[in-house]
């Protein structure tokens, strides 16, 4: 247990990079103005939260996460259950420093930043996605219609109207509540060529 619980958090960060190159390619024309760039940012946010969910629901990895967690909680109290408590907050912690990370290259990509007297770093947004991600895959466990749930909407900014799952919305509303555009951010065909180079090039952060 105290070995799993060091490496609980498995990774999908190259595959969000991907998904994220993909739908920034396919909708280009939505650069050009705040209203369309913010609308892109929001369908952003639609695909991957959805891909996020599904990927950690179907995963034996996070499964293993979340049963390491309940079993936590089972263990009499004593030196392996502060032993196994120690491994899980080391790794969790680990896992939200590099979540906060990407957003915070992610929002200054994007020309975003946190909202000013929002009380929020990046790491209690990474906080914040997280646990609500992490309850929505429990919920789905016991109750499947939660991972089928869609409904046709146009929240947050969008620019059209589409499928939008309960992963999508809960994110979303969150990442649309503690974020909003940099003012400092001058927008020219300089910034949009380095956000194409920023993607062609974005690796994971990697922590020793």
């Amino acid at each position: 247990m105290k070995e799993l619980a060091r490496n609980a958090t498995p990774e999908i960060v190259n595959d969000e990079l991907e998904l994220i190159r993909r739908i920034v390619t396919e909708h280009q024309d939505r650069l050009g103005t705040p209203e369309l760039r913010h609308g892109l940012l929001v369908e952003l946010f639609r695909q991957l939260a959805l891909f996020d969910f599904e990927t950690m629901y179907r995963s034996p990895g996070w499964r293993t996460y979340l049963a390491l967690h309940a079993t936590f909680l089972s263990l009499a109290d004593g030196i392996l259950r502060d032993q196994v408590r120690a491994a899980l907050a080391e790794s969790e912690q680990a896992h939200n420093a590099r979540v906060a990370s990407a957003w915070r290259e992610f929002t200054a990509v994007f020309g975003y930043r946190l909202r000013p007297g929002s009380g929020v770093t990046f790491e209690t947004l990474a906080t914040l996605l997280g646990a609500t991600m992490h309850g929505l895959i429990i919920a789905a466990l016991s109750t499947p219609e939660v991972a089928a749930h869609r409904v046709r909407a146009r929240p947050f900014g969008a620019v059209t109207e589409q499928e939008w799952s309960m992963p999508a919305l809960g994110l979303g509303s969150i990442a649309a509540t503690l974020l909003e555009p940099d003012p400092d951010v001058e927008w020219d065909e300089r910034r949009l060529a380095r956000i194409h180079e920023a993607l062609r090039t974005w690796a994971p952060p990697q922590y020793g």
